[in-house]
């Protein structure tokens, strides 16, 4: 049993990573420290394994321009690029490959 002595939960340092620097922008740029596994790039979006998976295959895809509003940062064309040609693409490869 460990005797030491409980911490409260620092919220602001949790956080503050997340505030400083985008992790999908650090995936894009490529940075060591920020690592994934690509399945999927062109010029527009990315998809990578997520290092810390709920499911097998589960695929993260992404906007490689940093938009933050799924809805006010995409015209509808983008989006539905995004969601009816890169995720089902994506989607299709990954189950063809994991069953």
């Amino acid at each position: 049993m460990n005797d030491a002595p409980r911490r409260p939960f620092d919220l602001e340092a949790y956080e503050r990573p997340v505030r400083e620097r985008c992790f999908l922008c650090e995936v894009v740029e490529g940075n060591p420290a920020n690592a994934h596994d690509l399945v999927f790039e062109d010029d527009r979006s990315i998809a990578f394994l997520d290092r810390f998976p709920a499911h097998l295959g589960h695929t993260l895809v992404a906007p490689k321009a940093h938009l933050e509003q799924v809805t006010g940062d995409f015209s509808s064309e983008e989006f539905l690029r995004l969601q009816q040609q890169v995720v089902f693409d994506v989607a299709q490869a990954v189950r063809s490959d994991v069953t």
